[in-house]
């Protein structure tokens, strides 16, 4: 198994953290452990793009569902994937928290 190097990684996590105010952006959870900055939809860090405004703060399960397309951030609403969506009916159509300029 090979694992790319990121060498931003640290600097875009804290950066994306800081713009949540350390919350979910759906959840609102705020444990810290369980949060992960996620790259939106169009941005790569392979390409620099690892700033703030590149990224999101989600709970670990929802970062995987949105990597693997069973979650959507349209129109500043969660959309689950109907395979996933009894699971998270929760979470179906909140407002998704916008990122704090800093």
């Amino acid at each position: 198994m090979e694992v790319e190097i990121r060498p931003e990684q640290s600097a875009f996590r804290k950066a994306v953290f800081a713009a949540y105010g350390g919350l979910c952006a759906i959840s609102g959870c705020d444990i810290p452990e369980a949060l992960e900055a996620a790259h939106l939809r169009g941005r790569d860090w392979r390409r620099g793009q690892n700033e703030a405004t590149d990224g999101i703060l989600l709970r670990r399960d929802l970062h995987t569902l949105y990597d693997r397309g069973l979650l959507e951030l349209s129109g500043g609403v969660t959309r689950f994937s109907s395979r996933v969506v009894h699971h998270y009916a929760n979470l179906e159509g909140v407002p998704v928290l916008i990122r704090r300029d800093i």
